[in-house]
């Protein structure tokens, strides 16, 4: 099947990419948030993250008048 009007092609492109990138950002998520990971001992990145963002907040120094 060929379809040869440019406005329906037009819109089925747009309806790909956005649909492409709803798909994509859902994976991320998913990946990122929900899933845990072996390597992380069973914690998403995003808790290890801020996790050490956490961390690295409670080690730093707290009198910085000295740089």
């Amino acid at each position: 099947m060929k379809l040869k009007n440019p406005m329906i092609i037009k819109e089925l492109r747009k309806f790909y990419l956005e649909n492409k990138w709803n798909h994509n950002k859902v994976r991320n998520y998913r990946y990122n948030h929900i899933r845990p990971h072996r390597s992380l001992f069973m914690k998403t990145p995003v808790e290890v993250y801020f996790d050490l963002q956490q961390r690295l907040k409670v080690t730093e120094p707290q009198d910085k008048q000295g740089w």
